[in-house]
């Protein structure tokens, strides 16, 4: 059958690592006594300054400096969109102009008929195709150009991890992370200046702009203290 009309979107819980966005943060170095606390309270402080190897974006604050993960970054803000448009049944999807066949594994096959509706509830419109094949007519509008069948087949592979049954909001978060991560902007990706300034800026709106969605820091950060100690000052 089609899958044409989702169900409704479920409420999904609260990452666990959420934290105001007012909060002080840690930012751990090679050892215990590297941890330095700082804060992002005061967005209108902190300037861009460069982008190291085309990955990560250098931002001055009033204590030092900043290092941030520009692919991490992204993820997290595409990560947030997509919850909100979760929970409020709106999803934008784009329609593929030409509708993609993948042939699976039965394996796999057997899992898209356990996930598909958690799967069309995430902007993806996929029917079944023949005897183990599926074809993709839709997909979220936030993947943008991309390899529409490797991503589903990334998807279909991270939700065959599950030792026990996951519940919806397992399956979502899955979902949603892996939508996120693919679409993000990559490492050796140069940004213009007014790129960098307005992926922090968006960051800094984000509900925990501290971490991505799996959990990693986004930040790396060097005290104005610690550069001079390292220069003998």
């Amino acid at each position: 059958p089609r899958i044409t009309d989702p169900a409704a979107p479920l409420s999904l819980p609260s990452s666990p690592w959420q934290e105001p966005r007012t909060a002080s943060f840690i930012s751990r170095g090679q050892r215990g006594e590297d941890l330095v606390p700082w804060t992002l309270s005061r967005p209108t402080e902190l300037r861009v300054i460069g982008q190291l190897q085309d990955s990560f974006i250098l931002i001055e604050s009033p204590q030092g400096l900043l290092i941030l993960d520009q692919h991490a970054a992204q993820e997290r803000i595409l990560y947030e969109k997509l919850k909100q448009g979760l929970q409020q049944k709106q999803i934008p999807q784009q329609q593929l102009l030409f509708p993609l066949p993948i042939e699976l594994s039965l394996a796999e096959f057997l899992h898209f008929q356990r996930f598909a509706t958690e799967i069309a509830q995430a902007g993806f419109q996929v029917e079944p195709f023949g005897e183990k094949s599926v074809i993709v007519r839709g997909v979220p509008a936030a993947l943008g150009k991309a390899d529409y069948a490797r991503i589903f087949l990334d998807l279909l592979d991270r939700l065959m991890q599950f030792e026990q049954k996951p519940s919806p909001e397992e399956i979502l978060e899955n979902i949603l992370t892996t939508v996120a991560c693919h679409d993000a902007i990559k490492a050796n990706h140069p940004l213009q200046p007014s790129q960098m300034e307005d992926l922090l800026q968006e960051l800094l709106q984000t509900e925990a702009p501290h971490t991505c969605p799996h959990g990693r820091p986004l930040f790396l950060f060097l005290s104005g203290a610690r550069i001079r100690t390292r220069f003998l000052r």
